[in-house]
């Protein structure tokens, strides 16, 4: 019961630690995701950003 109780103990404090590591992670991962299909669905990189006016040496 004791052994039991302080692995309970030992993983709620290392997840304390590694919870935010691993949601700062995937949210960054999925960002990313997001950014690059927004990204392919508008045009690519040539199209961005938008409001950039078009010049003939570009």
């Amino acid at each position: 019961m004791l052994v039991a109780l302080l692995g309970l103990v030992a993983a709620l404090t290392v997840m304390r630690f590694l919870a935010p590591v691993i949601v700062a992670a995937w949210f960054a991962g999925l960002t990313a995701g997001l950014r690059r299909r927004l990204v392919a669905r508008i045009g690519g990189r040539h199209r961005w950003p938008p409001w950039r006016p078009r010049r003939w040496w570009w």
